[in-house]
């Protein structure tokens, strides 16, 4: 089945960020998108991608490194 398609409009709710920017991104090719009679859209799979690729996993428990003050 095709991935749903959001207006710029829903795309930037998703993404809490103002239509603007979306325009912006589609402008700038930074976003996949499609044009369905002449408007622009963004697939669901490119909305995932953007939020997976901005992800910032936490470190593992005991990781081996522990934040240490520098001293001068």
């Amino acid at each position: 089945m095709p991935d749903r398609l959001f207006t710029i409009d829903e795309a930037a709710q998703m993404w809490r960020l103002k239509p603007r920017t979306i325009r912006k991104w589609v402008f700038q090719r930074r976003v996949t998108y499609c044009r369905v009679g002449g408007r622009v859209r963004i697939p669901e799979s490119e909305i995932v991608r953007v939020v997976e690729e901005g992800t910032v996993h936490r470190l593992a428990e005991g990781f081996p490194f522990e934040a240490t003050a520098v001293n001068d």
